[in-house]
């Protein structure tokens, strides 16, 4: 027997933080790095325990006065770590949810001392944040160790130093205590060879929550089961608005049969027919998207795959490459112009071929798989001239095609490059993508508004019939698109909120 399969040791992923009820706030985003430090805390033989506090209840609500906590509250969580625990991770999956965060850590030592608490990054997502950033706030609130990057590598060292009470000098990117002053370890290790991880433990996870809430990351289909995958991890762009050049520097790739087996896997035991691509840039090479969809139609794979984070369009190069994409599964694509100026653009430090998207949303529109562009309001550097431009933008990519638009305001996100430049929230969690407590919020969000309005304007003039397909979607919950998806939330985090009764 393996002498660490005696040790038990859990990983929190906390409860979904809404803010205000607004609906760019609460979304699930499925816990992969969660899922892959408990693959590797498996693999190096420790007895894991995962208590997914959204999974387990997404439907229990409590509220604290502008938030309302959906999931296992911190009580109902303490609750359910077993009696041998003595090391808790807890993920910090966006920045919403560190209001829960705070509240499950301040628990566990009010109840628990003796338990280790170590606190790790999502480094693959928009709205992720840097731990290093806002480290002496983390320690004020009671946790022992903060993780930099990817845990994966240095999960077994710390919990063996935890355990035999060693010092932790030597352990790279982490932060701890040393007679009560916090001691940083730079350089943290990133993961060159990624097929070398274990896939996902998501056996250890309670996926019921997410299938059931009705409202994901990605647009999902009533009763069908969806899982992420991370086919890469980093980005090789510097945009400025951005945490990825703070948090996940580098870009790299998992070979396209690594990808496949772990999707194939998901498919034939758990019965997976929905796969969301989590990865900052998942299109960054061409020839290897090219590689991976011939392996998922060479092993005859039936599901769909959707790429939910916004990739950079200019990547795919051919449109052979997208009637590929289709016949191995792809049905929404999400992409990224942030603005319709040029000028902006370059301010942001960030490339867009304009064109060339207008002429690859056309294909797509052709071939049926949905589109979503993201942009990005209130930037720093963003005048009026600079919104006139993005409206501009967005009337001609309605009449190529486009699906859907999801603007976004500018949130001074811990470790992006203008997060010292907005202040006035008063906790980390209202950094939403719909930051009311900027003084400049109204007319933000004005613009915002009026890029809607616009969208909705020129859809209904060149796509009216696909407006009327939409409408049954959002009542028969078969979504194609985040906006159906998104409506759907907004009436049902308001009924969550005014009778929650009727979701028992």
């Amino acid at each position: 027997m393996n002498k660490n399969s005696e040790t038990k040791i859990s990983v929190i992923v906390p409860p979904v933080v809404v803010h205000n009820l607004d609906p760019h706030t609460g979304i699930p985003f499925l816990p992969h790095m969660a899922a892959y430090l408990a693959a590797s805390i498996n693999y190096h033989g420790y007895d894991v325990n995962v208590i997914d506090c959204f999974g387990e209840n997404s439907h229990h609500r409590k509220i604290h006065n502008q938030f309302m906590v959906l999931g296992l509250d911190e009580n109902q969580t303490v609750k359910k770590i077993h009696k041998d625990i003595k090391i808790c991770f807890i993920y910090c999956k966006v920045i919403e949810d560190l209001f829960a965060v705070e509240k499950i850590v301040k628990k566990i030592k009010e109840i628990r001392p003796d338990i280790k608490v170590c606190l790790f990054e999502n480094i693959q997502t928009t709205n992720s944040f840097s731990l290093k950033k806002i480290v002496d706030y983390l320690f004020d609130s009671g946790c022992d160790v903060t993780i930099f990057g990817e845990p994966e590598r240095r999960v077994d060292e710390i919990i063996k130093c935890l355990l035999e009470n060693k010092n932790l000098d030597k352990i790279p990117g982490i932060a701890y205590l040393e007679n009560k002053n916090i001691k940083i370890n730079e350089n943290e290790k990133f993961n060159d060879e990624l097929d070398n991880l274990p896939f996902p433990l998501w056996e250890k996870f309670n996926m019921e929550g997410y299938w059931k809430i009705g409202f994901a990351h990605a647009p999902i289909k009533k009763n069908k089961k969806f899982l992420p995958i991370l086919s890469s991890r980093g980005c090789p762009y510097r945009c400025k608005f951005c945490v990825s050049p703070t948090l996940n520097p580098n870009w790299r790739k998992r070979s396209p049969k690594n990808v496949v087996d772990e999707m194939q896997y998901l498919h034939e035991e758990l019965n997976i027919v929905d796969f969301h691509f989590s990865d900052l840039d998942p299109t960054v090479n061409e020839k290897r998207i090219i590689e991976m969809c011939n392996e998922i139609i060479s092993r005859n794979l039936k599901f769909e795959w959707k790429l939910a984070q916004g990739t950079k369009m200019e990547t795919i190069k051919n449109e052979s490459t997208l009637k590929l994409m289709k016949e191995a599964g792809l049905t929404f694509f999400s992409f990224s112009p942030e603005s319709g100026s040029i000028e902006l653009m370059k301010k942001l430090n960030k490339p867009f071929d304009y064109d060339h998207a207008l002429k690859m949303t056309s294909h797509l529109n052709k071939l049926n798989i949905k589109t979503q562009a993201c942009f990005i309001a209130g930037t720093p550097p963003e005048t009026e001239n600079d919104r006139k431009e993005s409206l501009n933008y967005v009337k001609k990519l309605i009449k190529n095609g486009l699906d859907e638009i999801a603007v976004f305001i500018y949130s001074p996100i811990p470790g992006s490059y203008f997060a010292d430049q907005i202040g006035g929230f008063k906790h980390y969690s209202e950094l939403t993508r719909s930051p009311k407590w900027r003084k400049d919020y109204k007319i933000v969000n004005s613009f915002r508004i009026k890029m809607y309005l616009t969208f909705f304007f020129y859809k209904i003039i060149y796509s009216p019939k696909k407006i009327i397909q939409e409408i049954y979607r959002i009542f028969t919950r078969n979504f194609s698109t985040k906006m159906e998806m998104a409506l759907f939330k907004f009436f049902k985090l308001r009924v969550m909120y005014k009778i929650p009764k009727f979701f028992k």
